[in-house]
């Protein structure tokens, strides 16, 4: 099937046998995926959710993190991904501050979110769980309650990540919920930040292997889904079994971190040399920064596979540099996508010139709110302009240069 111009739904309606995902456990198709998402948005009424509701997830990567999130994406709700590896308190802060009347965990963290939501009023009602725990209601029984239909009404949602940004505790970056069926959105999305990131249709093989709740994990898998990919989840990331998972299934797009790459480099030459990592065409990372020298190691190993790009939960992609880019001008994160105006400015606001380090502000982005927090909007975006608070450089033709990136 030609996937050009379609997203998740459309692809699992017209293409039911299409793979969507291959690994753990028996492979899934886009029908059946569609299907059981289906089932938990004809099944959100019990659960107290309507149309612009906040619904958290603390789940590890596994499918039902895929299920929640497609499900909240076609029913108007803003979907918080949390990790499990939190404590009570961060958990229930989280759940607290975004308002959330539900919240669908699993078995190992049952115990720290009943916590965390008794704390935040969570409802009884409105607690679930992918596997056994006390206290919870069933993610499956759940499902098998709804439909496999479409549900009536159609409204695109939202992820709303949180985030320390800058300082202080995590903070719901928000963006507005439209009144249109999610295929809208999703064509967005295609010409946009995937289009940036040389992300095309077709029978590509996404590595899930970052944590699901990481906001960039779970925008990369979902475009994946939405190109028509299939999709490799690892519950975790182990390094060798990393490589035995892009050997086993052909894997062609991966999204990892520095730290795994690192990692990777670390297993001995005979381990690396066993697997046959050829069907690799794009490994994205963003911050923190990768070294030169270890990006260097990385391309003469996988090939000229590694795209790196500069932003944020707040802003998405900025800047970005392909392989070949990156090798002509070693150490750039990118040059500014479509649309993205980067200025570097002095300590009093002034702009400076190319070559000069200073403060990184970017124009053009994608608007967003920090949620219930209008001053710290407001300071963020000083005259429009967006900063996180990092410092580089661009050179001449526009190229951004890191000197230092700001954690949190």
């Amino acid at each position: 099937m030609d996937v050009e111009g379609v997203g998740f739904y459309e692809i699992a309606q017209k293409d039911p046998d299409r793979p969507a995902v291959l690994a753990p456990g028996v492979p899934v198709s886009y029908g059946e995926l569609h299907a059981e998402v289906n089932r938990l948005s004809n099944a959100f009424d019990p659960l107290g959710l309507q149309p612009g509701d906040v619904l958290a997830a603390v789940l590890g990567n596994r499918l039902e993190f895929l299920t929640v999130l497609l499900a909240a994406m076609q029913s108007g709700l803003y979907l918080v991904p949390v990790s499990g590896d939190l404590a009570a308190p961060e958990i229930g802060h989280v759940l607290s501050d975004s308002g959330a009347r539900a919240v669908v965990t699993e078995s190992a963290y049952a115990g720290v979110v009943t916590e965390a939501a008794d704390e935040a009023g969570v409802p009884a009602e409105g607690r679930v769980s992918a596997g056994p725990a006390t206290g919870f209601r069933s993610l499956a029984g759940l499902c098998v309650s709804g439909g496999a239909e479409p549900p009536g009404k159609r409204r695109t949602g939202s992820i709303m990540p949180y985030t320390s940004g800058t300082a202080g505790r995590p903070r719901g970056v928000r963006r507005p919920l439209l009144d249109v069926p999610p295929e809208a959105m999703i064509d967005l999305w295609r010409r946009s930040p995937a289009r940036a990131l040389d992300l095309v249709p077709g029978d590509d093989v996404h590595l899930a292997v970052a944590p699901l709740s990481d906001y960039a994990a779970c925008v990369h898998t979902m475009l994946a889904l939405h190109l028509g990919h299939a999709v490799v989840i690892a519950s975790r990331f182990r390094p060798e079994h990393t490589l035995e998972l892009i050997q086993r299934h052909g894997v062609t797009c991966a999204f990892m971190d520095p730290a795994m790459l690192h990692r990777m480099l670390a297993l001995p030459d005979d381990v690396r040399a066993r697997y046959d990592v050829s069907s690799l065409r794009q490994v994205f990372h963003a911050a923190p920064l990768l070294p030169v020298d270890a990006k260097r190691r990385m391309i003469d190993w996988w090939g000229p596979v590694l795209y790196e790009y500069y932003g944020a939960v707040e802003s998405g992609p900025l800047v970005v540099a392909t392989p070949r880019e990156w090798l002509a001008r070693p150490g750039t994160v990118g040059r500014p996508v479509d649309g993205v105006k980067i200025r570097i400015l002095d300590a009093d606001g002034g702009e400076l010139p190319a070559g000069e380090t200073g403060l990184i502000h970017a124009g053009g982005h994608p608007g967003f709110e920090y949620h219930g927090d209008p001053a710290a909007t407001a300071s963020a975006m000083p005259d429009g302009l967006w900063t996180r608070g990092d410092h580089g450089r661009l050179d001449e033709d526009g190229w951004l240069y890191l000197s230092d990136r700001r954690t949190g």
